[in-house]
């Protein structure tokens, strides 16, 4: 299949590459099934075999597999929403990792996943931690209205541990300027001992609309971080910033 990164773009039902794909997604090897499912999320947006191959790659006994099929869904946002009450029932998932991902799926589809808010609701208080995350940030995206989830991941930008920050971090990104009252906490996390929390705060408040040009003494402060891809991301934020 080569680098799926670079996989060209499959635009109707009748391609002769959509056939090998949705067959590779019943192979033997659950890392074929695995890039596979990557694939067809960025390959083949929208195309209802590929849809309805993901949604049933949901149930595959490989949790990766069934992870990487719930994140193509959310690669190809709302053309599959078709799935979400699909991914609403993957928010059972045994795997915390399948859950975020089904999570983050329906929060990339927006309001069109409107039929998963029940489940969503349910999971609000997912036993492990960071799917919650993931679920608050869902439940932010779909339902409209970020400010009762606000307050959870907030509280998730000092966690003792920096790949929860970084989560927290990432998801209120996702939400984007509905995200605009955790602006002070995000200014904040740009002073985090952790490069990577540094770099996610930064690409939150990118996001965050115009109220973030509160945040550009400490984004110009990160032009000078020691690290690179920091000092990229806080030049980006700065520029996406002056945008709005």
């Amino acid at each position: 299949m080569g680098d799926p990164s670079e996989f060209p773009r499959i635009l109707d039902e009748s391609d002769p590459r959509l056939r090998g794909l949705l067959d590779a997604l019943a192979d033997p090897d659950p890392a074929i099934r695995s890039a596979t499912a990557w694939t067809l999320g960025k390959g083949a947006v929208g195309l209802p075999s590929a849809v309805a191959a993901l949604t049933l790659a949901l149930e595959d006994p490989d949790r990766d597999v069934r992870r990487n099929a719930a994140a193509a869904l959310g690669d190809m946002g709302e053309p599959a929403a078709g799935a979400a009450p699909d991914l609403g029932e993957a928010l059972s998932d045994p795997d915390a990792s399948v859950r975020s991902a089904a999570a983050d799926a329906l929060g990339e589809m927006g309001p069109a996943a409107a039929a998963a808010l029940p489940a969503l609701e349910a999971a609000a208080g997912d036993p492990e931690a960071s799917a919650e995350l993931h679920v608050r940030f869902a439940l932010a995206a779909v339902g409209g209205n970020a400010a009762p989830h606000l307050p959870a991941l907030v509280a998730g930008l000092t966690a003792s541990d920096a790949a929860f920050r970084a989560e927290a971090a990432w998801c209120l990104e996702r939400i984007g300027a509905a995200a605009a009252p955790a602006i002070p906490a995000l200014i904040r996390a740009l002073g985090d001992g952790d490069w990577f929390v540094r770099l996610s705060a930064a690409e939150a408040l990118g996001e965050a609309g115009p109220e973030a040009r509160r945040a550009a003494t400490g984004l110009r402060a990160l032009l000078k971080d020691p690290n690179l891809s920091v000092r990229e991301t806080a030049a980006e934020a700065i520029a996406c910033i002056g945008r709005h």
